[in-house]
């Protein structure tokens, strides 16, 4: 709770800071931090002190000679990513969603929770919040209330990414929040309700984050709730990444993480150009990661009228969630069927649904699924189909094939419905 108390304010004046600085100045901080991580690395992390050896580092320019870090790689061999200069009984451990369909042990300080602290109080006094406005996160978990949030700064309520969207709604309704925050494919259902019941439900803002936020489904959401739709981006290993502004631009956060976009030889691709997002956070320090593919594809974008020296970041294809039609014909985001990082016995997953009432699981075995498992995952699925009749079938495959990106599409449905997610 001390690092926490004294590590949240410094970071979130450094970003307040930095966020004006030149780009030349944004590079000078990162490649410094940088220079400091990759060294730490070498001399603490075992599976660096291998990987890097003979690889000398002297400059950002040299960061493209590393290797790229892949999911698979770290979710084999995690331990070997923790830094000796920890002890290891002190950091606390989570996974990765599993939206790629790859889970990822990680391991961190709680000096290093004061990011995702400091870069979610950043954004959303960026895009106009007030310290008092109350939060609703819908989502598929609880976490415990912050610093900012035990003094009564941006308090947070959280709703259960399950539950029935009507039924989060009238909660909502009777929260009356300022702020609401989630994924595109569980806002857009919301937006449809509140529109088509009347219900009415005003809001000073929503924040996206998670999929693809399409124009036709930010609108929508915009509308309904008579608010602008703030973005961002990023995952659980980099925390967030890069927020959009006022003026519509996702900004990336240089100097807490560098970002690089990579053809298909791991080297660099000029503004503009498509290729693979690849990303170095430099406040991981328990368990850095360097060079770390999220699978997405992106490009540089051009310099932001807002007059921030924050380079822009436009992601082209990133995570996006199916919707899923019930056998009621109600329609429902695939995440709230999506929670399956805990079962042990699996490599890689996916779900797929063939027909309303029909969900395939799909899954590479690591010692393979038990009943108690195959049990678990039928009542996750029809928990998130709130209680509809739905069959579930395993079937277990050697391997689960990528789409473009690169990654796994963790949930896909074969049955047609009008998501509104079009371009």
């Amino acid at each position: 709770m001390a690092d926490e108390m004294f590590d949240t304010p410094l970071l979130l004046s450094q970003m307040k800071r930095n966020q004006w600085l030149s780009e030349g100045a944004l590079r000078r901080i990162s490649e410094k931090k940088l220079l400091d991580l990759i060294a730490h690395a070498r001399a603490t992390v075992p599976f660096y002190r291998k990987s890097l050896d003979g690889m000398p580092v002297r400059s950002m320019e040299d960061l493209q000679s590393l290797p790229i870090l892949s999911k698979t790689v770290v979710r084999d061999s995690a331990e070997r990513f923790v830094s000796s200069a920890y002890d290891r009984r002190s950091l606390q451990a989570t996974y990765t969603s599993g939206s790629t369909g790859i889970q990822v042990p990680l391991f961190y300080s709680r000096a290093e929770s004061a990011y995702g602290v400091a870069f979610e109080t950043h954004h959303l006094t960026e895009c106009g919040a007030g310290l008092f406005d109350l939060q609703v996160r819908i989502a598929h978990y609880e976490s415990r209330p912050n610093l900012l949030q035990r003094l009564g700064v941006f308090r947070c309520r959280y709703l259960d990414v399950r539950a029935d969207e009507t039924e989060n709604l009238l909660h909502l309704a009777s929260l009356k929040p300022g702020i609401l925050i989630s994924y595109p494919s569980i806002l857009l259902p919301l937006a449809r309700i509140n529109s088509s019941e009347g219900l009415g439900l005003r809001l000073k803002l929503a924040l996206s984050g998670g999929e693809t936020l399409t124009p036709a489904v930010r609108k929508e959401i915009s509308s309904s709730f008579g608010c602008p739709v703030f973005d961002r981006y990023g995952s659980m290993e980099s925390s967030w990444a890069a927020w959009e502004c006022r003026e519509g631009s996702l900004h990336i956060q240089e100097d807490m993480v560098v970002v690089e976009i990579v053809g298909e030889d791991g080297k660099g691709l000029p503004d503009g150009k498509a290729g693979t997002i690849v990303v170095t956070p430099l406040w991981r320090r328990a368990m850095p990661f360097i060079r770390y593919s999220l699978g997405d594809t992106g490009s540089f974008g051009p310099p932001c009228a807002c007059g921030r020296g924050l380079r822009t970041l436009r992601v082209a294809r990133g995570r996006q969630d199916d919707i899923l039609v019930l056998p009621s014909g109600k329609i429902r985001s695939a995440r709230s069927i999506n929670l399956m990082d805990d079962i042990p016995g699996m490599l890689s997953y996916q779900i797929i649904q063939e027909n309303p009432s029909l969900f395939v699981f799909r899954y590479v075995p690591s010692g393979g699924l038990g009943a108690k498992e195959r049990k678990e995952v039928e009542s996750r699925i029809r928990a998130g189909c709130l209680g509809e009749e739905v069959r579930v079938e395993f079937e277990v495959v050697p391997s689960i094939a990528r789409g473009r990106t690169g990654k796994i599409q963790t949930v896909m449905s074969k049955v047609r419905a009008d998501a509104g997610s079009g371009e």
